[in-house]
């Protein structure tokens, strides 16, 4: 605007704490701990002709990529996903 960039950007209330689904780490470590959040992302999958697969050294479940995150606030109790570009 007039010559400047404004660049806007949400906080997340999500930490390394609050992840249940996915990894953080390209993959070593792979999360599925949440039921309610494994079966709306089968669901999810689902709609998208997506099938689950085997990620990381525990070869836990997921849909989607495995580097995918999804985690549940400690602060509102909602869910978030982030980095799920593939």
């Amino acid at each position: 605007y007039r010559g400047y960039r404004v660049v806007a950007m949400s906080l997340l209330p999500i930490s390394k704490d609050t992840i249940i689904y996915g990894s953080m780490d390209a993959g070593e470590t792979v999360h599925a701990s949440d039921p309610q959040f494994n079966q709306r992302m089968a669901q999810a999958a689902n709609v998208l002709n997506l099938k689950g697969h085997k990620a990381g050294r525990t070869q836990t479940t997921v849909f989607g990529p495995a580097d995918i995150e999804g985690h549940k606030s400690k602060l509102d109790g909602n869910y978030y996903i982030v980095d799920y570009a593939r």
